[in-house]
């Protein structure tokens, strides 16, 4: 993985970053519930992935609703 400096910031975060529009947005990609306990397992599956893998930079805008900030908590 591959990491930068976050804008004028002294933070370093992976290049390659976790988008959470999905995890928050019903139905964004594919057909998801966000209240769903099986898709939100799904997304905190994925967190783990991307955090094993290195990824370091989570795009938990609040557009995407409070569940992505939520899920993406408890998957951190």
């Amino acid at each position: 993985m591959e990491y930068v400096r976050l804008g004028r910031t002294d933070v370093t975060v992976s290049q390659l970053g976790f988008g959470g529009a999905p995890a928050g947005l019903p139905n964004y990609l594919r057909e998801y519930n966000p209240a769903d306990a099986v898709h939100r397992r799904q997304v905190i599956q994925a967190i783990e992935k991307a955090l094993e893998l290195g990824i370091t930079y989570f795009d938990t805008a609040p557009g995407y609703s409070s569940s992505t900030v939520t899920t993406s908590g408890r998957g951190m």
